[in-house]
């Protein structure tokens, strides 16, 4: 598990970032994770993929929704 120079693990740098998806994160998991961002060239790309991802899943999700 790569550990970059800040409280946070990459690996709890990507729970926060799903997580973000289905509830608000608090403050302090807001701040950790921007600084983590900062610093971490990997997590940074993964995030952005992460976004690509979701954003492409509510497309799908909204287009296949049956009309009332």
């Amino acid at each position: 598990m790569e550990k970059c120079d800040d409280d946070l693990t990459c690996r709890e740098t990507t729970v926060l970032v799903c997580g973000a998806r289905d509830e608000a994160l608090t403050a302090k998991q807001t701040a950790s994770l921007q600084k983590h961002l900062q610093g971490c060239d990997y997590c940074r790309v993964a995030s952005r993929q992460f976004a690509d991802l979701f954003a492409q899943m509510d497309q799908l999700f909204a287009h296949d929704a049956p009309t009332p």
